[in-house]
């Protein structure tokens, strides 16, 4: 995605322009979105293996 900007960008001024990926609206809006996710599953993954910790141990809430 960024790459193609930059090619775009290219096309039009003739200069290589780098794009800095947190400059770029689209790229923050997916690093959000993983992000987020990756964070929903690690508490979902952490909650899981707390209650097979506690199924293992016989301990009660």
């Amino acid at each position: 995605m960024l790459k193609q900007k930059e090619e775009a960008l290219y096309a039009q001024t003739g200069s290589r322009i780098s794009i800095n990926p947190m400059d770029d609206a689209d790229f923050q809006k997916a690093y959000s979105q993983n992000m987020g996710n990756l964070s929903k599953n690690y508490l979902e993954a952490l909650e899981q293996a707390k209650e097979q910790l506690k199924d293992f141990l016989e301990l009660e809430d």
